[in-house]
């Protein structure tokens, strides 16, 4: 299932949930219960329901089993429709608005991905990218046992894993593929073909150095300078220009 911190996607439609939203706007959960519950009541007396062929908002009424306690919680899917319709109803609260355009930027990036992955062309350069990253990923592999003989008391030796952020978020940055947000970590799934390409060959020259500079018993830190360096004129001479995703911060 496709999801991040703020939405979700259930048989390709977007949703979030009434617990983010109250989440996010630091208010109780009963609270935007409430104001759902006065919507429903107007959009009924409107002679709007799921079953009318133009309603749009799906306010999805559910319940959540909390802990051990196994006690059943009310709360509601709202799918964008809906929660554009409650927002509309959120002015009174201290964070509304900024809450309000986080959201629907959330609900925007999530459309952006799902419109990736129904795309041939795209599917196609994603599955021959992830082949390749798969062998810059070996690459960073031999490089950790290489950091391993160099200097066994190394902070990547502890963290083997931060050695592969480490790589990946160097060529982000200089392709400006930056997010803020921990939930948006699979940032190349926004990606567009022609981007993915550029992806791919900054990646790639970022493995061949890395093969080199091992092949040279350069340092591990050497390795990266250069690595860095490398990665930096490429970019430059590529011109590339990517659509770029910078979200800001969840309130």
């Amino acid at each position: 299932m496709l999801e991040n911190e703020l939405v979700q996607v259930k048989r390709w439609e977007i949703f979030t949930t009434s617990k983010m939203v109250a989440d996010k706007l630091e208010v109780p959960h009963h609270r935007i219960l409430k104001v759902i519950e006065k919507i429903l009541i107007k959009l009924d007396n409107l002679g709007f329901s799921d079953k009318h062929p133009k309603f749009k908002e799906k306010f999805i009424k559910t319940e959540l089993e909390h802990g051990k306690t196994k006690i059943k919680y009310k709360w509601f899917l709202i799918n964008e429709p809906a929660f554009t319709r409650l927002v509309m109803h959120l002015k009174d609260f201290d964070k509304a608005f900024e809450v309000q355009g986080f959201f629907i930027q959330q609900f925007f990036q999530m459309k952006e991905i799902i419109q990736n992955q129904s795309n041939n062309s795209w599917i196609e350069a994603r599955k021959q990218w992830k082949t390749l990253r798969k062998a810059e990923t070996d690459v960073i592999k031999d490089l950790f046992e290489y950091i391993k003989i160099e200097n066994p008391e190394s902070y990547y030796i502890k963290n083997e894993k931060r050695l592969y952020s480490t790589y990946t978020g160097m060529t982000n940055k200089y392709l400006q593929l930056i997010v803020d947000c921990k939930e948006w970590k699979p940032i190349r799934d926004l990606a567009s073909v022609r981007d993915l390409w550029f992806i791919w060959i900054v990646d790639d020259r970022c493995k061949d150095v890395i093969i080199d500079g091992m092949t040279r018993k350069l340092p591990y830190k050497e390795i990266y300078k250069e690595a860095k360096n490398e990665v930096m004129r490429l970019v430059e001479s590529l011109d590339f220009k990517p659509k770029l995703w910078k979200v800001q911060q969840a309130i």
